[in-house]
């Protein structure tokens, strides 16, 4: 059998992977079919070890699936804007000056689980606008150098009138959490916050669960699945100038977004399920 159908089979669940917000726990029947198929396929690849597909984890082969396909052949990307909403709400990305040109993405003030596809080993320039009124003149760039192999969040920060990019790469998207956890993470777009660092705390001040600062995102870390409330806390500290309460569902990702100003008195944290 031929390498070329191997990629084909290779990609199909990478796809279905990436349309469906990377929530690899809805994707068990068709995971199976296609380990038995690499499974049997011994002219393709030989799988060794044992390969547990349930309704929460793919491990082993399917995994390696996607690792592979992620290393060859395309990058993963997507955006969000970390602008406050009275400043804009969406922001256009668009691979040439024009504006009514085809446009390349969108970054809304919101996280999905969707990504682009981007060639490896290319550097892109992309040229940034926005249909608000707030924004009406307004114009960036933002150049992303050559991805190389990976999966990739672009924050877009609204910082004293200029757009402030920040990636982060996605790695856990890999590995999908144990049976009875999510993966949560926070990203920052407060600039007038009192202090540059902060702890999102869970449940309760003081249990440290991640820490972040102002502009930036924080890697994902693992919590286990139920009601949670979480705490936006001053380092070193007890101030609590934000929480937010949440549901966290089995298998999922989480961004909770830190978002507004302290001074217009409308910061607030918002919980995304990817």
């Amino acid at each position: 059998m031929s390498q070329k159908k191997s990629g084909i089979q290779k990609n199909l669940f990478v796809n279905a992977v990436l349309c469906l917000g990377m929530k690899l726990h809805l994707l068990w029947p068709f995971a199976f079919g296609l380990a038995f198929i690499l499974t049997i396929n011994s002219c393709t690849k030989t799988v060794t070890g044992p390969t547990v597909i349930d309704s929460l984890t793919i491990r082993d082969t399917l995994r390696d699936t996607l690792r592979d396909t992620l290393g060859t052949r395309q990058a993963w990307v997507r955006f969000v804007s970390m602008f406050p909403d009275s400043v804009a709400t969406e922001i256009i990305l668009s691979k040439t000056p024009d504006a009514n040109s085809s446009h390349f993405a969108y970054a809304v003030n919101s996280v999905s689980g969707n990504y682009l596809p981007l060639r490896t080993d290319t550097s892109f320039l992309f040229y940034l606008s926005s249909p608000s009124p707030a924004l009406s003149t307004w114009t960036s760039t933002l150049n992303i150098p050559a991805p190389g192999n990976t999966i990739t969040t672009w924050a877009l920060f609204w910082n004293g009138g200029q757009m402030q990019p920040m990636p982060s790469i996605d790695s856990e998207k890999l590995t999908p959490p144990p049976l009875g956890y999510c993966y949560v993470r926070c990203i920052d777009g407060i600039a007038d916050g009192p202090l540059p660092e902060y702890e999102l705390d869970l449940d309760t001040v003081y249990h440290d669960l991640v820490p972040i600062q102002d502009l930036q995102i924080s890697r994902y870390v693992l919590v286990k699945a139920g009601e949670h409330t979480l705490f936006l806390r001053e380092v070193g500290t007890s101030n609590i100038p934000l929480q937010v309460p949440g549901n966290f569902e089995d298998g999922f990702y989480y961004t909770v977004r830190a978002t507004g100003s302290f001074t217009a008195n409308n910061a607030k944290l918002t919980i995304d399920q990817e």
